[in-house]
């Protein structure tokens, strides 16, 4: 809005100074008829008073001419007059038509700004959509596949509670049938006829006991069964709530880009004003810091200087405590020594003094030296200053005659050409303003090209490397596929007993399981992520996610049970785990360069991702370790 006003007001003032030009121009062309007549009439004037002079002048005549003279006078500085009117106008005139071609420039830069704002503001919302629809549908699949697994364990849970059950009951029948066996040949004998009979109602007892525990474990299992339609009751029920969840993010999205827009602006404002701040507060911390800095270096530099000449003060004294002995036996030879070196002393200052002082002599004549060449430096540059000046100002004089005579000159072509530069510039203008419009449609037409071509060369790149890298993945699944049915090979030819054999075989199954889950979800994790063009997630973390999975299921292939066997087996086993190390390493600097690829077809749209709150990276950091312990309770 801001903008549009003025845009508007621009116009409005571009219309008046066009309106004022206008009379302006009218003026001067009734101007230049006014000067026109008064030139007829000079010449008019002119040709009376040659006529006048050849005719013999009488009294009235003589007054006539000083009246002429007096007119002449007069008109000739009404034309003084005219001539400065119109100059201060043309001047004016100028000066309109630069204001009017600095509004026009501001109006195109204004306008050009707001296209390229426009554009940005597209991209970016543009980018935002795909996020959030990318969001979401991961979100769904997640969801999804949380639901799935929760049935899956309902099911197994119920599975192995039936199965507990049956052996449960299948053991209690067979105790009750030893037993009655037991009784009936107890019954053979006489003698022991109430006890059995005892027994009998014990039995009888416990077996209506065993019926009632089988109706009531009937009764479970129709309770698991009702369970389990209820939990498929709820499933789509989670669905169909999905589904609304998805028209309700719809709608939230689009109010969504409204808040984004005013959020940014509100941040811009507040980052700017949290910099200012920071940089101020930062400032004084560094001033104060550095103060205090200074005064504890000061502070430990004495408290060193005192510690270092307290402990030297100490050494000598020790020092000098051992040697006076010595000293005092010396004491002859040393004041003779010292004598010695007294002289030797005076005569040594006395040479450095004779030399300190030819130093300073030598210094002061260097020193005067110096000045008196700076001086002549001085002098030489102000006479080079004074005869630029010189040579500047009589240049400056030839220029102003030239063009006074060129002024002269224009004005006289320009009273010529006033009424065919009207037109032309008309047409000019119209032709420019053609010419603008058109050369602007052809830049938008050749950009969006080259933005196309751009494209289609990016997309061809990413889909070739891509095929690489899922031709390698195939060859290393091949190759793994051959060696591990060569050691199955060998080991059914091998003397090794069927369960180890029949353990090897589920090893190697298990081995072969776990390769494929650590390498085809990848390939098609990163074609997933590849079709879309922005990440939901920046790289760095998907790298990371990818190194946790890869380390959860390299553990899983370390600490896999191995069954027991002999040496060869041990040998086959490590060569296995080696040759799967290799590869999942290989698959790990594959999703490497893969990531690498994307950042740099991708890198503006990196970094121009809208930066996560602290709450937004803790709700992700969530759902990760949701996802991954949903994956390693799936494994």
């Amino acid at each position: 809005m801001i903008k549009a006003s003025g845009l508007e007001r621009q116009r409005t003032e571009i219309e008046a100074a066009y309106n004022e030009i206008e009379s302006i121009k009218l003026k001067s062309r009734q101007l230049e008829e006014e000067l026109y007549q008064y030139k007829c009439r000079n010449s008019e004037l002119t040709v009376r008073m040659c006529d006048a002079e050849s005719k013999l002048l009488t009294e009235g005549d003589k007054e006539k001419l000083k009246e002429a003279e007096k007119k002449i006078a007069e008109l000739e500085n009404e034309l003084k007059k005219l001539k400065l009117e119109k100059q201060n106008l043309e001047e004016t005139l100028r000066k309109l038509e630069r204001e009017r071609d600095q509004d026009v420039l501001i109006v195109r830069q204004a306008l050009d700004d707001s296209l390229s704002q426009k554009d940005a503001m597209e991209d970016k919302y543009k980018k935002e959509f795909e996020q959030l629809r990318s969001l979401n549908s991961n979100r769904e699949v997640q969801m999804l596949d949380d639901f799935e697994w929760k049935l899956r364990e309902v099911e197994r849970l119920g599975k192995k509670k039936l199965a507990e059950t049956e052996k449960e009951l299948t053991d209690k029948v067979r105790e009750l049938t030893t037993k009655l066996e037991k009784a009936e040949e107890e019954l053979s004998q006489v003698a022991h006829l109430k006890l059995c009979e005892v027994e009998l109602k014990q039995l009888r007892t416990t077996a209506h006991e065993h019926r009632r525990n089988l109706r009531s474990v009937t009764r479970q299992l129709e309770a698991l069964q009702v369970d389990e339609k209820i939990l498929q009751e709820e499933v789509i029920r989670l669905r169909s709530a999905i589904d609304r969840e998805k028209a309700q993010i719809i709608s939230l999205q689009n109010a969504h880009k409204e808040e984004l827009a005013e959020k940014d602006r509100k941040t811009q404002f507040k980052l700017q004003v949290q910099q200012a701040q920071l940089n101020s507060e930062w400032e004084e911390k560094l001033k104060q810091e550095c103060a205090k800095l200074k005064c504890n270096l000061e502070k430990l530099f004495r408290e060193e200087k005192m510690v270092a000449i307290e402990t030297e003060k100490r050494i000598r004294e020790h020092e000098l405590a051992n040697n006076r002995k010595i000293w005092e036996k010396d004491l002859d030879d040393l004041k003779q020594e010292i004598n010695n070196y007294r002289r030797k002393l005076e005569e040594k200052e006395e040479q450095h003094k004779a030399d300190m002082e030819r130093a300073r002599t030598h210094s002061d004549r260097d020193v005067l030296d110096l000045r008196r060449k700076m001086d002549k430096l001085d002098m030489q540059y102000q006479e080079k200053i004074e005869k630029l000046q010189e040579s500047h100002d009589q240049e400056i004089t030839v220029i102003r005659d030239e063009y006074e005579k060129k002024i002269q000159q224009y004005e006289s072509i320009a009273q010529m050409h006033m009424g065919t530069n009207r037109t032309t510039l008309e047409l000019v203008k119209q032709q420019m303003s053609n010419e603008c419009e058109m050369r602007i449609e052809e830049l938008k037409r050749s950009h969006q090209e080259e933005l196309e071509d751009q494209w289609e060369k990016l997309q061809s790149e990413k889909e070739a490397e891509i095929s690489q890298l899922k031709e390698e993945h195939s060859k290393a699944l091949q190759l793994l596929d051959r060696k591990l049915e060569e050691y199955r090979r060998k080991f059914e030819r091998s003397e090794v007993s069927t369960a180890n054999t029949s353990n090897i075989s589920k090893f190697f199954n298990s081995l072969m399981k776990l390769f494929h889950q650590t390498v085809t979800p990848s390939v098609k994790k990163q074609a997933s992520m590849d079709s879309n063009l922005v990440a939901v997630y920046p790289v760095e973390e998907e790298i990371q996610a990818n190194k946790d999975q890869r380390g959860s299921r390299e553990n899983k292939l370390l600490g896999a049970e191995v069954p027991t066997g002999s040496q060869c087996r041990s040998t086959v086993e490590y060569e296995l785990r080696e040759t799967v190390e290799k590869l999942t390493k290989q698959i790990n600097e594959d999703k490497l360069e893969i990531a690498r690829l994307r950042e740099q077809l991708y890198p503006k749209q990196q970094v121009q991702r809208t930066p996560q709150t602290p709450q937004q990276q803790t709700s992700h950091h969530h759902h990760h370790r949701r996802s991954r312990k949903s994956k390693s309770g799936r494994n």
